[in-house]
């Protein structure tokens, strides 16, 4: 029996259990709905591209399946993650054909492993799926917008962006004169439509904080945020309404990142000035996603329940031994040694693989009538008091095993 702090609060998955033969024996219309339902699910995609400068320049003489012009192998898409390609795929031709119906985008890319980047299609939904981009430069995204328009058979391609702060100032570097008729059109309309964007604040540093060894002056004891939410490899999740756990206190002391994630807004609307783009009865719904992506043990990886548990146990092993490396200091700080005593840990948080989002609110208001964001700490690691603000929760769905 695992102990209370390190139980997952994650539903389990129950895909594997149990068997339905009659299935086959349903009306046609049941089981399309049935397939509907399956498919229709939210998922976060890690996209990366890169390119060739030229790739904006060259005429665009190839031709996709829909018959529009397309960039082509000047534009390299590697698209990460587990599980990104639905199982329904392959279940039979009845499941397969409602999923590419629902993931009606098709997109040419790279699959990236562990070892190995093979060709693949990625398949997904706009209206459904949030694409977490990374962008080599400024023109690889211009030119992924331009991709992702092409392949979709509604011209519609993206609506929801998550990209941390290097991302976005990829985003807001490319300039209308750089771009042809054509792809300023892409690119135009893309921002104009897009309907959400999650301003990632998904850090490495873990979730164990030791005052100022931990590079924050400010900080004061010793504590470990079991609250704060894992990110996962596999794209699948649940949003819930709020975090039902008991989160609190670990929300008064919020490590949201090296430097003010309010940059990351400031950059986003500076992108929309430099286009010209005015929202003024329909903006974009901006919010903050919170996660931890890398500790020690590379938290990114876990594709499973197993591999969850797996990790956490390591966390909790490192933990330990850093509270007895550091215990000299962590009494003179007027702290214990465990930091945490048996009762604490049978009442904390459980911890979740997931992510937070929290409105723009959340942080303050942006800084007005001072270029750059006056006196914003560009490059500090802050804690952050966010226990007053509205907050979403999205929990992954985990499998038993791979």
């Amino acid at each position: 029996m695992k102990e209370p702090h390190l139980q997952l609060f994650n539903p389990v998955n129950m895909e594997r259990g149990g068997s339905f033969p009659q299935f086959a024996l349903l009306p046609p219309e049941i089981r399309i709905q049935i397939w509907k339902h399956a498919s229709q699910r939210h998922r976060i995609i890690t996209v990366g591209v890169t390119t060739h400068r030229r790739g904006l320049q060259r005429p665009r003489a190839h031709k996709n399946h829909l018959g529009k012009p397309i960039i082509g192998d000047s534009c390299r898409i590697e698209v990460g993650g587990a599980q990104v390609l639905s199982k329904l795929l392959r279940v039979n031709r009845e499941s397969r054909q409602l999923t590419l119906e629902v993931q009606r985008v098709h997109l040419p890319c790279f699959l990236t492993g562990r070892l190995k980047s093979e060709r693949a299609t990625l398949h997904f939904n706009p209206e459904l799926d949030i694409l977490r981009i990374t962008p080599s430069t400024d023109v690889a995204f211009a030119n992924l917008v331009f991709e992702l328009k092409a392949y979709d058979p509604r011209d519609v391609g993206l609506l929801r962006l998550a990209a941390d702060f290097n991302s976005l100032v990829r985003i807001s570097q490319v300039e209308p004169e750089k771009l042809d008729q054509h792809m300023q059109s892409a690119f135009r309309s893309t921002l104009i439509q897009v309907e959400e964007v999650f301003f990632c604040v998904i850090e490495p540093t873990g979730r164990a904080f030791l005052g100022p060894l931990s590079g924050i002056p400010a900080a004061k004891g010793v504590w470990f945020n079991r609250s704060y939410p894992i990110l996962a490899a596999t794209p699948t999740f649940d949003l819930i309404a709020r975090d039902p756990r008991p989160i609190c206190a670990d929300l008064c002391r919020v490590f949201a990142g090296t430097g003010d994630p309010r940059r990351m807004a400031m950059v986003w609307s500076e992108t929309l000035s430099n286009w010209n783009i005015q929202q003024p009865g329909r903006q974009a719904r901006c919010r903050y996603l919170l996660a931890i992506e890398r500790g020690e043990h590379r938290g990114n990886n876990i594709a499973c329940r197993q591999d969850a548990e797996d990790w956490l146990q390591l966390e909790d092993r490192a933990w330990t031994r850093r509270q007895r490396k550091y215990e000299k200091h962590i009494l003179r700080w007027g702290g214990n040694v465990p930091v945490e005593s048996p009762d604490k840990l049978e009442k904390a948080s459980r911890p979740a693989v997931g992510f937070w989002l929290f409105p723009l609110e959340a942080l303050g208001p942006l800084p007005k009538d001072e270029p750059h964001g006056g006196n914003i700490q560009f490059f500090t690691k802050q804690l952050r008091n966010m226990a007053g603000s509205s907050i979403w929760f999205s929990i992954f769905s985990l499998k038993q095993k791979k």
